[in-house]
C-alpha cells in the first residue's frame, strides 16, 4: 500500500526538480509521414523521420514562500522563484537542450528539449494568493 507522501511520478530538468506542486503533464510526439493515394487504389507510404515533440508540465505554487512543517518536508518556493528559474533556463538564454527525466517507481524516460514557454495564472483562493503554472518544452526526437 502506498503512503500519501510517496512520489508516484517525478520530473527533473538537468537533475533539478522544479519547485512547486506538479499537477499535470502532457507529452505529444509524432512522426513526419506522407500517404499517396493512386488511381489504381494503391497507397504508398513514406516516412521522413520524427518531428519535434511538445512537453507541458503544470502545477501550483504559492505567491510567497511558505513553511510546510515536518522534519523531512521541503517548503515549496514561490511562483516568483519559478519565474526566475524560467528566465535562466529558457531556450534564448540556454542555447542547448535540457535533459528531462520522467521517473516512476520502476522506469525512467529521458528526453532532451528546449524550454520555450511559461504560463502563470494567479488567483485569490480566500486564504491568500496561489499561482497555477505551466512550462512548455520542445523535445527532440530520439535517435
Amino acid at each position: 500500500m502506498r503512503n500519501c507522501g510517496d512520489k508516484i511520478l517525478k520530473i527533473t530538468f538537468d537533475g533539478e526538480t522544479v519547485d512547486g506542486i506538479m499537477t499535470g503533464m502532457s507529452l505529444e510526439l509524432s512522426g513526419n509521414y506522407q500517404f499517396l493515394h493512386t488511381v489504381n487504389d494503391f497507397i504508398y507510404f513514406y516516412a521522413f523521420g520524427d518531428r519535434i515533440g511538445a512537453l507541458s508540465v503544470s502545477g501550483v505554487s504559492f505567491i510567497n514562500a511558505c513553511s510546510t512543517g515536518g522534519a523531512n518536508r521541503v517548503a515549496p518556493k514561490s511562483l516568483i522563484d519559478l519565474y526566475d528559474w524560467y528566465q535562466k533556463k529558457r531556450a534564448k538564454i540556454k542555447a542547448e537542450p535540457i535533459n528531462i527525466q520522467i521517473v516512476d517507481d520502476t522506469k525512467t524516460a529521458s528526453f532532451f528539449g528546449f524550454l520555450t514557454g511559461m504560463r502563470a495564472d494567479i488567483s485569490d483562493n480566500g486564504m491568500g494568493f496561489i499561482g497555477n503554472w505551466s512550462l512548455r518544452f520542445e523535445v527532440l526526437p530520439q535517435e
